[in-house]
């Protein structure tokens, strides 16, 4: 476990002195060409005066331009090192054409009035410059956490692609994006999120090689600029996750900042895309279950297809793109058809067929979840209506997110669509994994007892795969369970998996819910499930999923293992 310690917060872009709040940003080339400018001034002026003979007959206001100047230059600071200067010649100058006596009532008169002269350029000129800096110190930082922010990178970037000098100081980006840190601030407050942040800043920097700097991209994202070599990274990467591994220690709780890092090369000349492509590996180490990765090609053009997919979806709903295709589920012992899970697909006109794993995770992330369920739903009760046009009257399953569980108006919606086409809800069955239902159990209970009572049939997808909490399980009103393929694969070459498959049997039944078993391809795993006591089947070896026009020629021609091993052995 880390303990907050206090470490100054700040950088090249903070404050670093009061003084230096009364000078004027000016490049120190531009200060040496105006200190010599200043000297010529005087020297100009004593010229002046002295060939003019004295102040009576030259112009003693040319000695207010090297104070002026002064004051532009370098502020309140420049306007008594220019201003004694400038008096002392002109009473030296006067001096010369009159009596001694100007020494004593001119020198403090001429003094005094150069230095208020001088003041009242130089400071508005040090109001100006403070407010400047302080403006510009809001800019680049972040104000709760004091860390650089998204201008300083990008100043920063701009700085590294413009001199290639600085990548050897600087070759590589990791952007840490903070999934928890809403939670955190939501549940300790703002301040404590921003003292969190700031001691996770003291570990990245220990972290980190040197010439490393953390910047506080985004509210719940840190970015780190650094050095390492293609050797180096793996070890370094090591050390970053580690840090992730422990808890802060604030106010005595462990906190645990739950992290994804993206790790990209600095490579070309845009600073956007730079940090797009961290931000890519980043979320590409959260969807993929890893703590960190480091930027590849192939990852840009997976996010250019998701936002593609994502942008064509809602026309997809209105078109032919996305389709249903229909598996069937059969008796093991009689044979018969007992159901169809429909299934979606996506004909996508310039990325082709689009996998339902590619998509559905996607649209899972958005609101546009509740559009797709409900369109699944209709579209598949639209089917049911044409299989029994033809003969074919069986149960039609839909998949649902754990989203659609959480919304009060999914029964009302649900209850709508089978008014609308006229289908008795008992011929509808919905299908949820048990990880979907553990997001929120009591909320997704309450919502599928509610569809239940409609009643409509209640399938636990994917059984043994996901949490498999037995706490909620005998409280769930499903009347079937689905055994995952992962479990019937080898089930025929493996003692364990069939013993672990006849005990979810007979819990099931215990519970007085039916057995399906997903992914059954060869006769063997079918007639050993028929004696397990499994109900039903679903798999190729029963049939592919096929779209609406081909399910009457399957059903016509489908004669199932078992009955066809009977006949033989007659």
């Amino acid at each position: 476990m880390g303990y907050i310690k206090k470490r100054t917060l700040g950088g090249s872009y903070g404050l670093p002195s009061i003084f230096n709040h009364w000078i004027p940003d000016i490049s120190p080339r531009i200060r040496r060409l105006g200190l010599a400018v200043i000297l010529l001034s005087y020297l100009a002026a004593s010229t002046h005066l002295y060939l003019a003979g004295g102040v009576r007959l030259g112009y003693p206001s040319l000695m207010m331009v090297p104070v002026l100047l002064a004051s532009l230059l370098f502020g309140v600071p420049g306007v008594l090192p220019s201003a004694l200067p400038a008096a002392l010649l002109i009473t030296a100058l006067g001096s010369q054409f009159s009596d001694g006596a100007v020494w004593v009532t001119e020198l403090p008169f001429r003094s005094l009035l150069y230095v208020l002269i001088g003041m009242m350029v130089a400071i508005p000129i040090h109001i100006y410059a403070f407010y400047s800096r302080k403006l510009n110190y809001v800019m680049r930082h972040d104000p709760g956490t004091g860390l650089p922010g998204r201008r300083a990178l990008f100043e920063t970037l701009d700085q590294v692609f413009k001199s290639p000098l600085q990548l050897k100081t600087k070759n590589g980006l990791a952007v840490i994006s903070i999934n928890n840190i809403h939670d955190i601030s939501h549940t300790f407050g703002y301040e404590a999120a921003d003292t969190l942040i700031a001691a996770l800043w003291e570990q990245l920097i220990d972290a980190f090689e040197s010439h490393a700097t953390v910047y506080h991209y985004n509210r719940d994202c840190l970015a780190v600029l650094f050095f390492s070599s293609d050797e180096n990274l793996t070890k370094q990467t090591r050390t970053v996750e580690c840090i992730f591994e422990r808890s802060i220690i604030y106010e005595g709780l462990p906190i645990h900042f739950d992290a994804h890092i993206g790790y990209a090369r600095l490579s070309g000349d845009d600073r956007r895309e730079v940090v797009n492509r961290a931000e890519s590996a980043s979320e590409y180490a959260r969807e993929m279950g890893m703590r960190s990765a480091l930027y590849t090609s192939a990852m840009a053009l997976d996010k250019r297809q998701n936002l593609i997919l994502m942008g064509g979806l809602l026309d997809a709903l209105h078109s032919a793109e996305l389709t249903l295709h229909f598996q069937p589920k059969i008796n093991l012992k009689t044979g018969q058809l007992v159901g169809f899970e429909a299934l979606s697909r996506w004909q996508h006109p310039t990325l082709g067929n689009v996998p339902p794993d590619r998509f559905i995770p996607l649209i899972e992330r958005t609101a546009l979840i509740h559009a797709f369920s409900l369109w699944a739903i209709e579209t598949a009760l639209i089917k049911f209506n044409s299989f029994k046009k033809q003969g074919v009257l069986t149960v039609v399953a839909v998949n649902l997110s754990s989203h659609n569980l959480i919304n009060d108006e999914f029964p009302k919606q649900v209850i709508h669509l089978l008014d609308k086409y006229n289908v008795d809800s008992c011929y509808l069955e919905f299908e949820i994994t048990e990880s979907e239902i553990m997001r929120n159990p009591e909320k997704a209970i309450e919502v599928l007892k509610e569809l239940s009572g409609m009643p409509i049939s209640i399938s636990i997808d994917d059984f043994g795969t996901g949490y498999s909490s037995l706490a909620y399980l005998h409280k769930l009103p499903a009347t079937q369970i689905k055994i995952d393929r992962s479990f019937i694969q080898d089930i025929n070459h493996d003692s364990g998996l069939r013993k672990i498959v006849s005990a979810a049997i007979v819990l099931a039944h215990s519970l007085g819910m039916k057995v399906v078993a997903e992914g059954v391809e060869t006769e063997d795993q079918y007639r050993l499930l028929e004696r397990l006591g499994c109900d039903s089947a679903q798999g190729y070896l029963i049939a592919r999923p096929m779209p609406d026009d081909q399910i009457l020629k399957w059903f016509e021609q489908w004669v199932a293992p078992s009955l066809t091993a009977d006949l033989y052995e007659a």
